[in-house]
This record gives C-alpha cells, structure tokens and sequence, in this order.
C-alpha cells in the first residue's frame, strides 16, 4: 500500500497508477481513501470505464444501494458491451419490476459475455418468463441449460414450474426427483475480471477464503486451491486459512500424494495454530480413504489423530486407520 501510495503521488496525473492505488486500498477494505482515488481517476480519464465500475462494486460492498445504478450506468456509457456491469444492472432492474429493460440487458449479457455470461443471462431471462407466465418460452429458454448445466438448482425449478403450468406432468416429475438431488448448487457468481484483480491485490485473508469458499461452492476446486493458497500465504497465522486448503487439496486431488503432501502439512499447521479446535481433524480423517493413500500419508494422520487421545471421535478415526493399514487387533481396540 505504501509502494502504490508513494507511485501514485509521484505521478499525480498518471491514472493507471491512481487507479491502481484505489484497488490497493478497496481489496484491503479500506474503503474511504479507495473511493477518493477512484474518484480522482474518473476525473483524470473519464471515459475509462474500470473507475466508475469498480465504485459500484465498493459501494455493493459497503451497502450504499442507491449509488449503484448510476455508476452502472456511466460504466456502460464507457464501455457497452462489459457484460459484468450489464448484468448487474440487469439484476438490479429485474428486482425493481422493470421487466423490459432487465431482459434487454440480459440478451446483451449473454450476447457479449458468450460462455462466460450464458448460464447467468439465459437464467435471468427464464426468471422473467416465469413471472410473466409465459411457461413455453421459460421451456424454450430454460431446457438446454439443465442439459449443459444439469449441476445447477435454478433452472430446473424454473422449468419444473413451466411443466406443472403446461400439464407435462411427466416431465415434471422428473424435474421434482432431479431436484432432490444433494449434490446440485445454487446459481454460480459471474466471473468478474476486475474482481479478480482486486482478489490478486488483497493480502487479507478473509477477502480470499469468502473466494475460495464461493469457488469450492460453485464446483471451481483449481480456483478454489490457487485463493486458498494465497489466504495461507498472506496471513500464515490464520488457522481457518490452512484448514480450509487441507480440506479443498483432498477433496479435489485427494490421490495424487504431493496434493495429500501439501494438504498434510496444512491440517497439521492449522492444529498447531488452534490446537482447541479438532473438527478440522475429524473432517479430514472422515473421507481421507477415499482414494488411496501412500504409507507415508497414513502414518502422518495417525500421528497427528494420536496427539488428541481424550476424545472418541479420535479413537473412531484411528481405528480407521489401523484398520486400514492392515492391523485389525489394533482397530478393534481402538474402537
């Protein structure tokens, strides 16, 4: 912050570098003086479209509603096809009962942003369908997403909804038996590529876990680990930071032995950081067998399980382990 601040000061009228200043600041959440600088900035290029996009963001950040609309609004006048200010506006719009508008900006949406934007655009555009009871185009809108998004909760209660509407009741059930599924998501966050830099500027951890979380969440495991990393390596005293990149690394590379390595090595420097708390262990040692696991692998978890004896759930898990290593005296004395 000091080295963007010190820049940006030695070249007043440099906006890039101003800018820059205020992304410093606003991934650090300090929001005041990231304002002022992307105020100076807009003043020094009026026509870039990143500085009034970017106080949209802060200010959806910090909770000022009103303010954001506007700032869309100029970003576009800017730049017309950033699909990410399109569809914000578009949100906003359809949250405010102005269907028409809403829909113009989610076919401009989908139409700029492509692959990126479709599944958010296309969905937006069911939604509006569905409120104004126009049951074949949610179909015709809807149904080739819950093919090439068939993980995602949303689409498929709009088009179980337009099946009851239209009487396909076949259809329908079949739509309800998917929707009971555990495994489905709800709709994905549009990747943001201002947002991403500003997650590249952060050096606050809970700025990265909330990204690695909603990344995990939305079925982005690489992107989930790369976040995580940078939260451990950011804040190296943050226990929730390496326990949460122990669970991702397994969970998405659980047999490949240099991700259990790493992983290994996260847990147990989460357990030296808050040695009270042990879900972290427990969690971890629950789906650890599902892949296979090196000798070496196996002998840390028993180890690190070894160091918390006065608990049960420790017992349960390192009987487990020894069963799985072949000594089944041992496992059934451990349970």
């Amino acid at each position: 912050l000091r080295a963007a601040d010190r820049k940006a000061r030695e070249n007043p009228g440099a906006v890039d570098q101003t800018g820059h200043l205020g992304m410093a600041y606003h991934a650090n959440q300090f929001f005041p003086p990231a304002e002022n600088a992307y105020r100076i900035a807009r003043r020094l290029a009026p026509a870039d479209y990143r500085w009034p996009y970017l106080l949209a963001v802060l200010k959806e950040e910090t909770g000022e509603e009103k303010e954001i609309l506007p700032l869309l609004q100029q970003t576009l006048q800017c730049k017309a096809d950033f699909y990410p200010a399109l569809q914000k506006m578009a949100d906003i719009y359809y949250k405010q009962d102005r269907m028409k508008e809403a829909a113009g900006l989610y076919e401009q949406s989908a139409r700029y942003g492509g692959k990126e934007s479709a599944l958010q655009a296309r969905t937006g555009l069911g939604r509006i369908a569905s409120r104004q009871k126009d049951w074949q185009r949610v179909v015709d809108i809807i149904e080739p997403l819950t093919h090439e998004y068939a993980y995602v909760r949303t689409p498929h209660q709009l088009l179980l909804d337009a099946y009851r509407a239209l009487g396909k009741n076949d259809a329908a059930e079949a739509e309800a038996d998917t929707l009971l599924e555990p495994t489905l998501i709800v709709l994905p966050l549009l990747k943001d590529p201002l947002v991403e830099e500003l997650n590249r500027l952060t050096c606050f951890s809970t700025r990265l876990l909330k990204e690695a979380g909603l990344a995990s969440r939305f079925r982005r495991p690489e992107d989930a680990i790369r976040w995580a990393r940078r939260a451990a390596e950011v804040e190296p005293g943050d226990a929730d930071a390496h326990h949460f990149l122990a669970r991702v690394l397994l969970e998405a590379h659980g047999a490949a032995p240099n991700e259990v390595q790493e992983a290994l090595y996260h847990l147990e420097r989460g357990l030296q950081l808050r040695p009270e708390d042990r879900l972290p262990l427990w969690y971890f040692a629950s789906f650890f067998f599902r892949q296979k696991k090196t000798d070496e692998a196996v002998r840390q978890l028993q180890d690190m399980l070894r160091k918390q004896p006065e608990s049960s759930e420790t017992h349960y898990y390192l009987g487990l382990v020894t069963d799985r290593r072949g000594d089944a005296q041992e496992a059934i004395g451990q349970y």
